[in-house]
């Protein structure tokens, strides 16, 4: 099902070249269309920077590299601008996405595409010893958790990999 704006194309459009202009204030358009401020600087740098096609609703999210969200994020913490900056400078969306990598890449999850059209995620489980759970277990969390690896290593499915992590980490089990 395709995302729906609040506000459609034509509109934020009309409304960032009456800003822009003069016609109106950023107070008017947030009184009138009951918006956040925060959005109509948004649109208004979609314009600059893309013009009207800047602002037009997308169908489906956008998927980003794993290359772009760790530049993203080392630009963050390096201080090489704000959060909208670097929203514009790698073409993210929405400086609330770069704030969730941000917040994910400071509780140590990883940050990959995941992308894998179903091939390694998806393959059905086997039936495993305890040994073998231990194992597989221990080379997940040696790899950052990286279960796809694990996955496709020890053919058994991302599901049972990461209830096996899941629940190791919950229960505290020494490997």
């Amino acid at each position: 099902m395709p995302r729906k704006s609040k506000v459609i194309s034509e509109v934020k459009v009309q409304v960032v070249e009456e800003y822009l202009t003069g016609v109106k204030s950023m107070a008017q358009i947030v009184y009138e269309l009951q918006i956040n401020y925060s959005t109509i600087q948004d649109w208004v740098s979609k314009f600059k920077l893309f013009g009207s096609k800047g602002l037009i609703t997308e169908n489906s999210n956008a998927s980003y590299s794993s290359k772009i969200k760790r530049q993203a994020i080392t630009d963050f913490h390096n201080n090489q601008g704000s959060l909208r900056e670097i929203c514009i400078r790698y073409n993210i969306s929405s400086h609330s996405i770069l704030r969730r990598w941000i917040k994910q890449h400071n509780c140590d999850k990883i940050l990959e595409s995941y992308h894998t059209k179903g091939a390694a995620i998806m393959n059905n489980g086997r039936k495993t010893t305890y040994e073998e759970r231990v194992e597989i277990v221990s080379f997940c969390i040696a790899n950052a958790n990286d279960y796809k690896l694990t996955s496709s290593k020890y053919n058994v499915s991302y599901q049972q990999i990461y209830g096996w992590v899941k629940g190791t980490k919950k229960m505290a089990i020494p490997l």
